[in-house]
C-alpha cells in the first residue's frame, strides 16, 4: 500500500471511483482524480502521487463553472498537460477540463444536456489527429442514452453520435483508438437484449455495432476496451456469463467474441468494474469489485489462453472495492487504487 486516502485531512482525495483513469506524466509521477474528499471539504480533487507514495493535491473542485465530481481520472495529452471530465455542474451537465502538471485548471467545454449529451464519467482520449474524443452517459430528451463527441484542443465540440438504445445506451467507459485509426468502445446497456454492446465509430461519426451482449457471453460492460498485441480487443463485463458473475472476453475486429474466463462468483473474485491492462509479460491484469475473504475484491492475472490466477485478495486494511483500471508504469510496476478500505475509510 503506497497511500491511505483520507489520511491527509480534509483536503485529501477520497473514494477514487470509476472510471478514474490513472495517467503517467512526463515526470514519471502518476496523476488522477477522486470525486470526493473527507467530510465534504470539496467536490472532488486532482492529485499527483509519486511511485513511492508521496501524494500532492493539485486542485480541489467546488460548485460552479469548473464542475464537480470528477469521476473520470485523467489522460496525458501530447502537449504534456492532462485532460479529464466532471460529471456535474458547469450548467448542471458536467465539463471537460485541462490541467497543467502544476495544477492549473481551465474548462474547455461545458455540456448543455442537449445534442451534446451530459454527465461524462470518462475522460476524453486524444487521437492521432490531435483532437479529443469521448462519451457522455446521458443527456436530456435529445440524447437520453448518451453520446460520442469530438473536441478540438481549443474547446470546440462536435457531437458525433447520439445513442438510441438499439445501438447501445449509457456509455460510461473511455474510448480507445484502434490500430486502424477508428475508435472503439462499449455501452453498459442497450443493444438487442439491453445487455450492452461493443461498437466501432469512425472519426466522422459512422457507428457500427460489433457485438450485442447476450447474457450468456456477458452483460453490462463497464470497463474500457484495450487492444492486445495480437490485434484483438479485450475487456470485461460486470454481469452475465456461466455464473452470472461477469466474464473476460476477446473480440476479433470482425466481431467474433470468445469468452476467455467466466468469473465463478466466489472468493476468487467476481463483478469486475474495471478493464484490463496487457503488461510487458504479455499477460492481462485486472481487478474484481467483489470476492476475497471479506468480499472486498481481488487483483488477478489471466493469460491470453484463459489461465486465471488471483494475485491479491483485498481485506479492508489493504483496500476495498477497486473500481479503477490498473496501469503499468514505465518502471514495470502495476498501480491502482480502491474506492474504500485502509485505516480511514470503512470497509
Amino acid at each position: 500500500m503506497l497511500y491511505d486516502f483520507g489520511s491527509g485531512g480534509n483536503q485529501d482525495p477520497a473514494q477514487p471511483s470509476y472510471s478514474g483513469i490513472i495517467a503517467q506524466g512526463r515526470d514519471g509521477n502518476l496523476y488522477s482524480t477522486a470525486p470526493y474528499s473527507p467530510n465534504g471539504y470539496s467536490y472532488g480533487t486532482v492529485f499527483m502521487i509519486t511511485p513511492r507514495g508521496g501524494l500532492t493535491v493539485l486542485y480541489s473542485f467546488s460548485p460552479g463553472a469548473s464542475g464537480i465530481y470528477p469521476y473520470s481520472g485523467l489522460v496525458l495529452g501530447t502537449d504534456g498537460d492532462f485532460y479529464g471530465a466532471t460529471e456535474d455542474e458547469g450548467s448542471d451537465n458536467g465539463t471537460i477540463f485541462k490541467m497543467t502538471p502544476k495544477g492549473q485548471v481551465s474548462v474547455l467545454y461545458t455540456f448543455t444536456g442537449g445534442s451534446d449529451g451530459g454527465h461524462p464519467y470518462a475522460p476524453p482520449i486524444q487521437a492521432h489527429d490531435g483532437d479529443f474524443y469521448g462519451t457522455t452517459s446521458d443527456g436530456n430528451s435529445q440524447s437520453p442514452y448518451g453520446t460520442v463527441y469530438k473536441l478540438t484542443p481549443k474547446g470546440q465540440l462536435t457531437p458525433l453520435y447520439q445513442f438510441d438504445q438499439r445501438h447501445g445506451a449509457s456509455p460510461y467507459a473511455p474510448l480507445i483508438q484502434g490500430s486502424d485509426g477508428n475508435l472503439y468502445g462499449v455501452t453498459t446497456l442497450g443493444g438487442n437484449l439491453n445487455a450492452g454492446v461493443v461498437f466501432k465509430i469512425t472519426r466522422g461519426g459512422k457507428l457500427t455495432v460489433l457485438y450485442n451482449f447476450d447474457i450468456s457471453h456477458g452483460s453490462q460492460p463497464f470497463g474500457p476496451l484495450m487492444q492486445g498485441n495480437d490485434g484483438s480487443f479485450y475487456g470485461t463485463t460486470f454481469d452475465g456469463g456461466t455464473n452470472s458473475s461477469g466474464v473476460i472476453f476477446q473480440l476479433k475486429p470482425d466481431g467474433r467474441l470468445r469468452v476467455i474466463y467466466n468469473f465463478e462468483g466466489t472468493g476468487g473474485g467476481f463483478y469486475p468494474v474495471t478493464g484490463l491492462v496487457q503488461a510487458s509479460d504479455g499477460n492481462f491484469y485486472g481487478t474484481t469489485h467483489n470476492g476475497g475473504p471479506v468480499d472486498a475484491g481481488t487483483i488477478f492475472r489471466v493469460t491470453p489462453q484463459g489461465q486465471y490466477t488471483v494475485l491479491h485478495k483485498f481485506d479492508g486494511t489493504s483496500g476495498s472495492f477497486p473500481m479503477v483500471t490498473l496501469t503499468q508504469h514505465t518502471n514495470g510496476i502495476l498501480y491502482g487504487d480502491t474506492k474504500q478500505g485502509g485505516s480511514v475509510s470503512s470497509l
